[in-house]
């Protein structure tokens, strides 16, 4: 009597877990027909300076400007962005993902990548903004050595049309959890300012 109690709870179990896992995947795949759009782009750190309180480049302060313009000079300025994904849930289901990698272009070239370990849920006929932190050299992307014009473009990053020059895209590779385990959708999702 102990083993059938110990198999049917074996068994239920595994139900459960299996019905768990194929709830995942249905949530990542209902995640993946969402309609995504850039909600916004912030600059949150350019080689080490926060930006939380600058609002235009001349508040950067002597000090830190000396500190980025070595910086550019010895050929490496690391930023860190944050850009908010608004995705947009019009089925009947709920859609969810477990996390996401991430990879940043510009003009075909891949320029950063990363991955994201928090959980997004958008419910049925409704939206959400989620922040995806990319970090890149930005000295890579722009043309000039001048420290001024490079803060000047970073706060100018809301700027559609100057996005649209650069060709900037941000792929999405959806992660969903089975158990302990973390898969990848076979899909990408595609985002362009």
């Amino acid at each position: 009597m102990r083993k059938v109690i110990l198999i049917s709870l074996f068994a239920g179990l595994l139900t459960l877990s299996s019905c768990d896992a194929l709830q995942q995947v249905s949530d990542t795949a209902t995640f993946v027909l969402c309609d995504f759009s850039v909600a916004n782009v912030k600059v949150d750190k350019i080689g080490g300076v926060s930006l939380a309180n600058i609002k235009k480049p001349d508040d950067v302060g002597m000090l830190n400007m000396m500190s980025l313009a070595q910086q550019v000079m010895a050929g490496s300025l690391p930023t860190t962005l944050s850009v908010g994904i608004k995705a947009t849930n019009n089925q009947s289901r709920v859609a969810g993902i477990s996390g996401l990698g991430w990879e940043l272009f510009m003009k075909d070239q891949k320029y950063g990548a990363g991955m994201i370990n928090d959980a997004v849920t958008i419910t049925p006929n409704s939206s959400t903004v989620f922040p995806v932190n990319v970090e890149f050299d930005i000295l890579n992307i722009v043309t000039s050595s001048n420290i001024q014009q490079i803060l000047d473009n970073v706060f100018d990053v809301d700027n559609k049309d100057k996005l649209n020059e650069l060709e900037l895209r941000l792929q999405l590779k959806p992660y969903y959890k089975v158990g302990t385990q973390v898969q990848e959708y076979p899909g990408i999702i595609t985002i362009q300012p």
